[in-house]
C-alpha cells in the first residue's frame, strides 16, 4: 500500500483475518474438549501432531496468498 487509506484497509482486513483464525482455533479446542468429556478416545500424540502441521500449513498458504500477493 501507498496510500495511508490503503494502509488502513490493509490493516483492518489483517484483524479480520486474524480474528476468524482465533475463532477455527477456539472452535476446535471447545470440541476437543466438548469430545473428551463425552468420553470419546483422544488423537494419539502423532494424529495430533499431524493436525496441527497441517493447521499451521494451512494457514501459512492462505495467509501468504492473502497478505503477500
Amino acid at each position: 500500500p501507498t496510500t495511508l487509506e490503503a494502509m488502513r484497509r490493509n490493516m483492518v482486513w489483517d484483524g479480520w483475518f486474524h480474528a476468524a483464525c482465533l475463532a477455527l482455533v477456539l472452535t476446535g479446542a471447545y470440541v476437543l474438549a466438548g469430545d473428551a468429556r463425552r468420553g470419546r478416545t483422544a488423537p494419539t500424540a502423532r494424529a495430533l501432531t499431524g493436525q496441527l502441521f497441517l493447521g499451521a500449513g494451512a494457514f501459512n498458504l492462505v495467509e501468504g496468498v492473502i497478505d503477500h500477493h
